[in-house]
């Protein structure tokens, strides 16, 4: 793999250099390749699961969002294996009281102020593999038809939540905008990772929803800090639904369509996603 990198030139093996496994889950494995003491590559590579969909994905993303995707550097496809490989980026993650209780006007308010009004420019024909309002909506439903919150799930897709979701123009999502995406890019500024369903989604205010419930951590929290009101928070997301053409009461109102989406985006991942969204649902259910 590494002797694959360096024939294209993305990283130079004759000279010194370590490697550390970031982080493995499932059929794929996170590389950071580094090189005295700084990171130069960071690699994502699999020997049973195709990556072409994600690698498309990628560089659509380091082009559209040019000042928070990390730059894409290229993609291969061997008999033996698959390699994305972009650009590492010294970065540090951001704690949820630095969202939520930050004071309005600060550095990282802007920077995801500025991600949201990015999103204006991105139309769904350019990103690869994008899935409209519309297109997502059946096979959702049938997702959850035969699930265990089917009578739930059918309830609201089928109602005036659902209908005004539709109404909103396609505008495509980065899918897992949480806090564990986001982080802080030295000298100033930020730096969004993961854009592997970059558009599997277009439902404007799903990433702001996504964001929200990662900095809450748990689905009951949300609500609590929805009523708690605080100032950073509460001027991140009006700001946020200027931009996407979007009211926040309507915003708040599409909290459920928001879940179900979530949770079906989320629908091959680990138990423990599954039953968090599940208990958001039911959750919003009893209100």
């Amino acid at each position: 793999m590494l002797g694959a990198l360096n024939d294209k030139g993305w990283f130079d093996t004759a000279h010194p250099f370590a490697y550390s496994v970031n982080l493995t889950r499932g059929a794929c494995v996170w590389l950071l390749l580094t090189r005295d003491g700084r990171a130069e590559r960071y690699v994502k590579f699999s020997q049973t699961q195709s990556l072409a969909q994600e690698a498309a994905r990628s560089q659509e993303a380091s082009l559209r969002y040019p000042d928070f995707a990390p730059p894409f550097v290229g993609y291969i496809q061997a008999e033996e294996f698959e390699i994305i490989a972009c650009a590492a980026v010294d970065a540090l993650g951001f704690t949820p009281r630095e969202v939520v209780q930050s004071d309005r006007g600060t550095a990282l308010l802007e920077h995801l102020e500025a991600y949201f009004e990015a999103m204006h420019g991105v139309h769904p024909a350019a990103v690869p593999m994008a899935v409209t309002n519309r297109q997502l909506a059946r096979p959702m439903a049938q997702y959850f038809e035969n699930g265990a919150l089917a009578s739930l799930a059918r309830r609201w897709l089928s109602g005036a939540m659902m209908n005004l979701a539709l109404e909103l123009p396609d505008m495509p999502q980065h899918c897992d905008f949480v806090l564990n995406n986001i982080a802080r890019r030295e000298p100033d500024g930020v730096v969004i990772f993961d854009w592997e369903d970059f558009g599997a989604a277009a439902l404007p205010g799903l990433d702001l929803f996504t964001l929200e419930l990662s900095l809450a951590d748990d689905p009951a929290r949300l609500l609590e800090m929805r009523r708690a009101d605080f100032a950073a928070l509460r001027s991140l997301k009006s700001h946020a639904c200027r931009e996407l053409g979007l009211a926040l009461a309507d915003y708040h109102a599409l909290t459920p369509i928001y879940a179900l989406v979530f949770r079906y985006l989320k629908r091959n991942y680990g138990p423990w996603v599954r039953e968090r969204m599940d208990r958001l649902l039911l959750t919003l259910d009893r209100i």
